[in-house]
């Protein structure tokens, strides 16, 4: 992906977040549980984030970070906005084919925002939604048998 392609769907994405800010808020509940003071934390924290995209795009150019080839991102729910842009954003800037395995509780929204970006022509052969069940997460590397790299959201359950 060129430099120019990543800051547009920065843009895109930023677009789509400020114009369904409140199904957003309202998803974010349904995906966590959590009160909407939390929804309201990691949507402002992806906004600025997108917002300032353009600095932070280049100073990873700076540190001549490279493609790895396909990655795979196992994500988590307890962020879904930021599970859902920053490091699928990151990757696929970098030139990176990218397989996504949302959480169980985030494909509808992951899905919905990223078919909202309405740029296929940028992630048509470059972003892919992986869809196993969570009993079934290492049938993927046997989906995917040259992955370069994987990325995995941590997350913790309390009783």
């Amino acid at each position: 992906m060129q430099s120019n392609d990543a800051l547009f769907l920065a843009e895109k994405l930023l677009s789509v977040f400020q114009s369904e800010r409140n199904s957003f808020l309202d998803a974010y509940h349904n995906i966590t549980g959590e009160h909407q003071s939390f929804a309201q934390k990691d949507y402002n924290f992806v906004v600025t984030y997108l917002r300032n995209y353009k600095e932070i795009y280049s100073q990873s150019k700076r540190s001549n970070q490279k493609a790895k080839g396909k990655v795979f991102l196992i994500l988590s729910f307890n962020e879904p906005f930021t599970m859902s842009v920053i490091p699928v954003l990151n990757a696929l800037a970098a030139g990176n084919t990218v397989y996504v395995r949302p959480s169980s509780r985030c494909v509808s929204f992951f899905t919905h925002l990223w078919t909202h970006v309405e740029v296929e022509s940028l992630t048509k052969n470059y972003l892919n939604i992986v869809h196993v069940k969570e009993s079934e997460v290492s049938e993927i590397f046997k989906l995917i048998p040259s992955m370069h790299a994987v990325f995995f959201s941590e997350v913790i359950r309390t009783p």
